[in-house]
């Protein structure tokens, strides 16, 4: 089963949604992600966090007490990673963040963060990147062109290989804190393997 997690800040146009929407997906907003998920034309099946972000909490009144879970402010979760948890407890392991672009630095590096777990979200979207987790082999679409950046998820990441790229990975080894930055793919589709470890791939939309 998927789950779609919206999040508060700046999210993907609807065009560039539709792309990504999956209609079988059970769906969560975390705070304000409500304001995220409306904007984009979607329903969540369940909303939770501490509402302390909602522009306007009168939205809350659209949907039946059973979909509202509120916590605390002063608790040790974020609401991103209560909305993760909830996915978790459904047993819902691919799950896409959507949102989150733009605002204040520690919300992004708070989002950035649960893709270092080790049951990490599987991609997030936000205005201008496609992010996602790379383990084993990963394809992507891609234009001649686009910007692609590689980040170590794990303390090493080796016996990589890639097609499509100007700047191959084949051969490369990576422990935290290395990182290749706007690389360029030169063909239609990028693959990316990954023989150890896991990386995370940002793919930049415009």
């Amino acid at each position: 089963m998927n789950g779609m997690l919206f999040v508060g800040g700046e999210g993907p146009t609807k065009e560039l949604f539709r792309r990504y929407r999956e209609s079988d997906a059970f769906v969560i907003a975390a705070d304000s992600g409500l304001h995220t998920a409306i904007q984009l034309g979607v329903d969540p099946d369940l909303i939770v966090g501490d509402m302390d972000s909602l522009a306007d909490p009168g939205l809350l009144s659209r949907f039946p007490a059973e979909k509202v879970v509120r916590f605390p402010t002063e608790k040790d979760e974020t609401d991103a990673e209560i909305g993760i948890r909830f996915m978790r407890e459904k047993g819902i392991d691919d799950v896409t963040v959507v949102g989150g672009g733009a605002g204040r630095l520690a919300h992004l590096l708070g989002i950035l963060m649960l893709f270092q777990r080790d049951y990490p979200p599987q991609r997030w979207i936000t205005a201008r990147e496609e992010v996602s987790v790379v383990e084993g082999s990963c394809r992507f679409k891609a234009y001649r062109g686009q910007s692609f950046s590689f980040f170590p998820l794990t303390k090493t990441a080796n016996q990589m290989q890639s097609t499509g790229l100007k700047w191959p990975l084949d051969g490369l080894s990576w422990t935290a804190g290395q990182a290749g930055i706007s690389n360029i793919a030169v063909k239609d589709e990028v693959a990316v393997t990954v023989g150890r470890g896991r990386l995370l791939a940002i793919k930049e939309l415009y």
